[in-house]
């Protein structure tokens, strides 16, 4: 912004704020009938509409040049190696090139074109259209550092998984629970939906805001990165389904996508 500029944004916004207060006068006096006030007001509010128009109309026309600026600077390289700068310096990691980039669990997409960026993890994508690098850089940072900064603990997702399959289980087979009357998560092979299991292990609306989506996701990317899924004497086992439809997208921490629709826990034999 040129000093010029700023000077006369400065100028607009007083004088917009006494139009806005002169305004509520006249409608006050109007309405309590105190034609002095009225007098008044209107009298001060014709010469501010005035200059206002004037003023805006050489804002108008250093905004629209400094607009094209940005819009030179987007369709630049310059604009590519100003972000990865503001990356680097908000402490995010990435690989790639402008104008994708992987910072996993996510990816980056910015689209000059259609002026706005798209973070997603999986199907699952925000987007914000504030694309001056700093600006951008630290949205993505507090997203990127909501997910991964999380202290992750295997044991205790899997005993909550644990807990949530037995449920399901009940939901899903109800047939084979009143008949056999055993515990879900001693039978083998009979796999529940992870929806399913979301929706259980975020009953409550605050458990949901607590643990959205992407935090369910990113946990069982780095679950699959274990070289073998074992909670005690428990195997668990992601499933794939034909339907896309009820898939998730998990990403690991290395970027990788996978996509399963189940699990299964099975219980492992004992001697």
């Amino acid at each position: 912004m040129t000093d010029e500029r700023g000077d006369l944004t400065a100028l607009l916004t007083g004088e917009i704020d006494a139009l806005r207060r002169n305004w509520q006068t006249l409608r006050q006096s109007l309405g309590h009938w105190d034609l002095k006030r009225l007098e008044q007001s209107r009298s001060r509010i014709v010469p501010i509409v005035a200059d206002l128009s004037d003023n805006w109309e050489l804002f108008a026309l250093d905004a629209a040049a400094e607009e094209a600026q940005i819009r030179a600077t987007l369709a630049s390289p310059d604009y590519a190696a100003a972000l990865e700068a503001a990356l680097e310096a908000a402490g995010v990691p990435f690989s790639g090139e402008f104008p994708e980039y992987m910072l996993p669990p996510y990816k980056l997409t910015i689209q000059t074109e259609n002026g706005e960026a798209r973070l997603s993890l999986g199907r699952r994508s925000e987007r914000s259209s504030e694309l001056e690098p700093g600006t951008l850089a630290n949205w993505v940072r507090v997203r990127y550092q909501r997910v991964t900064s999380r202290r992750f603990n295997a044991n205790a997702l899997m005993r909550d998984l644990l807990d949530c399959y037995r449920m399901a289980f009940a939901i899903q087979y109800p047939e084979q629970v009143r008949e056999e009357m055993q515990k879900p998560a001693d039978r083998a092979g009979l796999a529940v939906p992870l929806q399913l299991i979301y929706q259980l292990l975020t009953l409550r609306a605050t458990s949901r805001q607590e643990y959205p989506r992407q935090f369910f996701l990113y946990d069982l990317g780095l679950l699959t990165e274990l070289p073998e899924l074992v909670y005690r004497d428990y195997r668990f086992e992601l499933g794939f389904a034909r339907n896309l439809g009820v898939t998730m997208v998990i990403v690991d921490s290395q970027g990788r996508e996978q996509r399963y629709s189940s699990l299964t826990v099975h219980k492992e034999a004992t001697e």
